[in-house]
């Protein structure tokens, strides 16, 4: 099985998933047998990663939050089928 995500996309995930045993959570996302409420979940750490890391000054984001936004992108996709 090919992986939906980059090895980068990787590392960003087990950053945010540290405390949740970011190995299941990444095999999760990619097999999309998250629930709806874990889905929720990994948006709200995506979210808060990309809001205490993600933006310059100018609340624009930065190179990090462009790649915190594609993973929080693919991470939400089975709620917006």
């Amino acid at each position: 099985m090919t992986s939906r995500f980059t090895a980068r996309q990787k590392q960003i995930m087990e950053k945010v998933f540290a405390e949740r045993n970011p190995v299941k959570w990444i095999a999760a996302v990619e097999n999309e047998t998250l629930t709806f409420d874990e889905i929720e979940a990994a948006c709200d750490l995506l979210n808060a990663e990309f809001n205490m890391e993600g933006l310059k000054d100018n609340f624009e984001p930065n190179e990090y939050g462009i790649e915190v936004e594609a993973v929080l992108d693919i991470v939400n996709r089975p709620r917006l089928k």
